[in-house]
């Protein structure tokens, strides 16, 4: 089995640093992520960028990637955050100046594409929260970031980077990279399947697959899948009774009680 081991350096843009160094002095691990940014930061972050086109990464960049990079590159952990904001390559090019300063040689690189301010204001897109559209907002629209997903960060570290950093990224992708990156090319992953028995009926299903959290009993005919009626985080009580999921593709068709279905089962 292959062990992989991520540590959380930052949870918010202010967050300590002495932690980041004793996870990677102490925490054997192989990946840390600094994760710092929101939408307030980021907009400040693009405030900062229009005074100083070498500004708009997190402030405390350079003061954890001093405290950092030399333990890192001594144990061969790779760095991944968001700590780019609204300028991930003035970022990178701080971070790689800062680790020449150190004697160190690293790869860094900035994954970029998030911002679409430009892209908004051309298209004037409707606004949700009243009627009318992004022309109406004049130069008060200071920020507009799409979430990247994982796949860049993944391609980066697959290119050999040291250090990532990018800016506007769902939390999660920060994490899902370095995943991505250590079980590319491994046949072993998916769980296997079985086939049971529905236990209720389902509707039609939308353009998503589902994974539906349901109770696995045995029936005269076999086993038989229930899911529970709401799938929604807030039942994490009722939903942690699961011992399988029903799957269901994109768009599959309403089924019945009794007909068949597919399910992974849990492992307790």
């Amino acid at each position: 089995m292959r062990t992989i081991r991520i540590g959380s350096g930052a949870g918010y843009s202010g967050d300590r640093i002495e932690p980041a160094v004793e996870l990677a002095e102490k925490g054997d691990i192989q990946y840390l992520v600094f994760e710092c940014l929101g939408e307030r930061t980021v907009a400040l972050a693009q405030q900062a960028r229009l005074k100083n086109p070498e500004a708009g990464y997190d402030p405390l960049l350079e003061e954890r990637m001093r405290a950092v990079l030399p333990v890192c590159a001594s144990k061969g952990i790779k760095i991944v955050t968001n700590m780019g904001a609204a300028n991930p390559l003035a970022a990178a090019r701080k971070t790689a100046s800062l680790a020449r300063s150190m004697g160190l040689s690293l790869k860094v690189a900035a994954v970029t594409g998030d911002d679409v301010l430009a892209a908004c204001r051309q298209s004037d897109l409707p606004i949700m929260e009243f009627d009318g559209g992004i022309s109406q907002l004049g130069n008060r629209l200071i920020s507009a970031n799409a979430y990247l997903g994982a796949g860049p960060m993944a391609e980066a570290l697959d290119g050999g980077a040291d250090v990532v950093i990018t800016g506007r990224a769902s939390d999660p992708a920060l994490f899902l990279a370095p995943l991505i990156r250590r079980l590319a090319g491994r046949n072993d992953l998916a769980p296997p399947t079985e086939s049971a028995m529905l236990g209720c009926d389902l509707p039609e299903n939308d353009e998503r697959a589902d994974y539906m959290r349901s109770t696995l009993k045995n029936g005269p005919q076999g086993p038989v899948a229930t899911p529970f009626p709401i799938q929604d985080s807030s039942m994490i009580g009722p939903l942690a009774k699961a011992n399988c999921l029903v799957i269901r593709e994109p768009y599959e068709a309403a089924a019945k009680a009794g007909s068949r279905c597919t399910i992974v089962k849990f492992e307790r």
